[in-house]
């Protein structure tokens, strides 16, 4: 998942009219499911799950970090930083923006099966016929592809001497 405000922010550390700003990302969950009280959140500052962490601009997920049927509220908090040159405002009158993304994560298709027919048969000599029927899902139609994986063992001999 990958989250961008592009139109009103600027490059971390940009220096504009003598304003640098500062980002900081946060995140919050609204179960679309049961979901006991020990869920834990992505930890936006664990860079195995957002590399760039919660000041970055742009926060960037990495594949997995969030649960399926979940619905997540990321939040990013735009404030002014530090002042290149002085002035009169006072640090609580500062700029400041908020922006809120909300994303749903989606569940993986359920109840279904792949079957092979005829379920027995020689290699290169047998025409296999596959199918996929059953599966459910929220988001229609499914799409689906078959293909094959080599095998992933090999015979190996060791000599000696």
């Amino acid at each position: 998942v990958r989250a961008t405000l592009v139109d009103t922010l600027l490059e971390p550390g940009a220096d504009v009219g003598g304003v640098r700003w500062a980002y900081r990302w946060s995140v919050l969950s609204q179960g679309l499911s049961p979901v006991s009280s020990e869920l834990a959140l992505p930890d936006l500052d664990e860079p195995a799950i957002a590399p760039g962490g919660r000041g970055a601009q742009h926060l960037l997920l990495q594949p997995y970090s969030l649960r399926p049927g979940m619905r997540y509220s990321f939040s990013l908090e735009i404030r002014q930083a530090e002042r290149a040159c002085s002035t009169d405002i006072p640090p609580h009158r500062a700029a400041l923006s908020m922006a809120t993304l909300t994303v749903e994560v989606s569940r993986p298709p359920s109840g279904g099966s792949v079957l092979a027919s005829p379920s027995n048969g020689t290699e290169l000599l047998t025409r296999f016929g596959l199918s996929a029927p059953g599966w459910q899902d929220e988001q229609l139609p499914l799409s689906y592809a078959f293909g094959y994986a080599a095998s992933l063992s090999s015979s190996s001999s060791s000599g000696g001497g």
